[in-house]
């Protein structure tokens, strides 16, 4: 993570810059440790010994209103799903919502009330259906593989999990805008070549270079990133999520939930135990670094009726979000359009006057 020295001491400037000791830092109520794993690790001794403490109590003072927002909808949740975390730059952020628009707007799939997006290309070859069969075949596993890493995302268990080690930590991926695939724009190109195959559809590389161009001067300068909140249903959590540490490698200490490791298999097989166990018990929580993995599945993580939902937040008050997203929308009418009109072999410059034309139709869809 190559700012993570600079952001490191930014942070601490800022933390000293407003008034430290007198910052008043949040102290969660006993619901919400008892239905919340963010308020709950807050409170825990792994967090309370982080070498980051400090630093992480800054930054959940600074975005305060992030915080109470996820713990709000964890709580809300609580009874029917397992949450994670996820920090990535906000570029991603721009090519989910791309993709997820494609998906809705070519395939005519009901996304509009629903809190659901595509994390990845669904027409992606996602060999594996559960954990056991995707741990069989990946042995040693090392996800700083790319092809490991399109299959595999991975989270923290709460808001502020990873405090002691900042290349773990979603949280700190967002506040640096950072994802450990920082290649986004290679990405963008790829993405566009999957919907040619998807859609039967012919994007032109001057097609590509305006969008790409005009998607990169909407970023411009944006200093954080994008925070997931994914919440995967209780009864699934253990076909597409397994407990993990470094690397994506299974979780190995035996001793952190005692009697739940499974000894045949090497790892926690039961996540949705392991969780609803870890954070029941904070005298069980003292280990920081608990991290997990989310296998891209067809059925659970790229389909809209699994009962998966996904949050996103970006550090943008209400009205700058609402515009940026209108912005956002504008940019995929466009290319739409442009897309539509190149397939008709029409120039891009004339006047969509005729109703009957296929631009027209296409336009009154989006």
């Amino acid at each position: 993570m190559k700012n993570l020295k600079k952001l490191f001491l930014f942070s601490i400037f800022t933390c000293l810059s407003s008034s430290l000791f007198s910052m008043e830092f949040i102290k969660p109520d006993r619901e919400e440790i008892e239905r919340s794993p963010s308020a709950s690790h807050l409170e825990s001794p792994a967090y309370s010994k982080s070498s980051n403490n400090i630093l992480f109590k800054c930054w959940i003072s600074k975005y305060d209103g992030i915080f109470q927002s996820v713990v709000a909808k964890e709580k809300e949740l609580h009874d029917t799903h397992h949450v994670f975390y996820h920090g990535q730059n906000i570029f991603f952020y721009v090519l989910q919502d791309l993709i997820t628009r494609f998906q809705k707007y070519y395939k005519n799939l009901k996304l509009d009330d629903s809190a659901f997006s595509f994390l990845r290309s669904p027409g992606e070859v996602f060999e594996f259906n559960n954990i056991d069969d995707f741990l069989f075949s990946h042995s040693p596993i090392d996800d700083t593989n790319s092809r490991l890493g399109e299959q595999l995302m991975s989270v923290n268990l709460s808001f502020a999990g990873s405090s002691s080690d900042l290349s773990c930590s979603a949280f700190s991926y967002f506040m640096q805008n950072d994802s450990f695939n920082s290649r986004p724009t290679d990405i963008l190109n790829e993405v566009f070549d999957f919907f040619e195959k998807e859609f039967h559809l012919t994007i032109e590389a001057k097609i590509r270079d305006s969008y790409k161009n005009k998607l990169l001067e909407l970023l411009v300068g944006f200093q954080q990133g994008c925070l997931v909140q994914i919440f995967i249903p209780k009864d699934k959590v253990n076909q597409c999520v397994y407990m993990s540490q470094r690397l994506g490698v299974p979780l190995r200490d035996q001793n952190i939930v005692p009697g739940l490791f499974d000894k045949e298999k090497n790892r926690y097989a039961d996540t949705s135990r392991f969780i609803n166990n870890y954070f029941k018990r904070l005298d069980l929580m003292h280990n920081d670094n608990i991290q997990a993995r989310i296998l891209f599945t067809n059925d659970i993580m790229l389909n809209p009726d699994s009962g998966v939902k996904i949050y996103k937040y970006l550090d943008l008050e209400p009205e700058k979000l609402n515009r940026f997203k209108q912005e956002l929308e504008d940019l995929f009418v466009g290319l739409a359009v442009d897309i539509a009109c190149n397939k008709c072999d029409m120039d891009l410059d004339d006047d969509f006057d005729d109703d009957e034309s296929d631009c027209e139709m296409f336009l009154d869809q989006v």
